[in-house]
């Protein structure tokens, strides 16, 4: 290093240079990772109790055929057997269940899928992970859970009202009315950008 030093001293400058800046962009990620998301980047729908949706399977066509088998074909040439009867075995469980729907968990903002959900079923902080541009399907679809979620807001109180005779608030109430407002002033500002 010393001798490069002498002959290149601007290439050292420079290498130190950017390490110190890695390491002083590494630092401030670090932290930034223990203050947890910012206010501006965390979902609406962390915190929120994550909902179901339905997925289909999709079907596989000739080009994924032609991939996966590459890459068998790549791994068998590797000399990894394993990994290459793996890669078929995985192609044979997708032949399988192609066309087949499934639900999973995604969270009641974003949608996001990725996402584990706590021991209560509600969405860990997260940021938004709104890839596709909205859409008006999805204000229909909004629009239709919203009222949805109001009609049951309405039910729950009036059964709180007959049975108590006093109009009080409970956790579940106040629950949903929190949904409603998040997700509906979510949604307003995702269909207004």
């Amino acid at each position: 290093m010393r001798a490069h030093a002498r002959i290149f001293p601007s290439f050292v400058r420079s290498t130190r240079e950017k390490c110190a800046r890695a390491c002083a962009r590494a630092h401030e990620r670090g932290h930034a990772m223990k203050r947890g998301l910012q206010p501006d980047s965390r979902c609406p729908g962390s915190g929120m109790r994550m909902i179901s949706r339905t997925y289909t399977i999709r079907n596989i066509e000739a080009a994924d055929r032609e991939q996966w088998e590459w890459r068998a074909q790549r791994a068998e040439a590797r000399g990894d057997s394993e990994e290459a009867q793996a890669l078929r075995d995985s192609l044979a469980k997708w032949e399988k269940e192609q066309g087949q729907e499934r639900e999973r968990l995604v969270c009641a903002v974003c949608q996001s899928a990725w996402l584990k959900p706590t021991a209560s079923g509600t969405a860990r902080p997260h940021r938004r992970d709104d890839i596709a541009q909205p859409s008006w399907d999805h204000v229909r679809q909004l629009r239709k859970e919203i009222q949805i979620l109001q009609a049951e807001l309405d039910r729950t109180r009036s059964l709180t009202f007959t049975i108590t005779g006093v109009v009080r608030p409970r956790r579940s109430h106040l629950f949903l009315a929190t949904a409603l407002t998040v997700i509906f002033h979510s949604r307003r500002r995702a269909a207004l950008a």
